[in-house]
């Protein structure tokens, strides 16, 4: 789950991850409508208080994304020193 009008803005900009749905206000849906069309990604309108409910956060903001997280890859290849929770490692180690 994504909050908040610039990380859900972001999300609909890219590709790795896979935008399911949106719950958004009225006034972000007036902004914002027209790219989740294009993108033919389903949305819910809802109020302030139907959003409280549903969000993780104290002061919900316009927007919440319903986010596919990808699956893990099944084997890491460490030939090339790449971790994904660590970055480059240096090739001495």
């Amino acid at each position: 789950m994504a909050e908040g009008d610039k990380i859900v803005r972001e999300l609909l900009q890219q590709s790795a991850y896979q935008v399911e749905t949106v719950y958004a206000t009225a006034e972000w849906l007036e902004q914002h409508q027209h790219q989740l069309d294009q993108l033919s990604i389903p949305f819910t309108l809802v109020n302030d208080q139907e959003l409280g409910l549903i969000s993780q956060l104290t002061t919900p903001n316009q927007v919440l994304a319903v986010v596919l997280i990808p699956p893990a890859p099944s084997q890491v290849d460490w030939a090339d020193n790449w971790s994904p929770l660590f970055g480059w490692f240096a090739r001495s180690r």
